[in-house]
């Protein structure tokens, strides 16, 4: 089941792998053809950014 949705997904073209691996981290090209589910985060926040603190590992 899990292989028939992952194929789903590949043969929907709606994602893609960049070329150029750096475009990953390129704020111009973000929550594009190769993000299928991305975290958002916020700079300059005051008291921290409440995602990076639910995402982190706990101890």
């Amino acid at each position: 089941m899990a292989a028939q949705q992952c194929l789903k997904v590949m043969d929907s073209k709606v994602y893609d792998l960049w070329d150029d691996y750096a475009k990953i981290f390129n704020t111009a090209t973000e929550n594009e053809r190769e993000a299928i589910f991305s975290v958002q985060f916020m700079s300059n926040v005051q008291n921290g950014n409440s995602m990076m603190i639910l995402s982190m590992p706990r101890k």
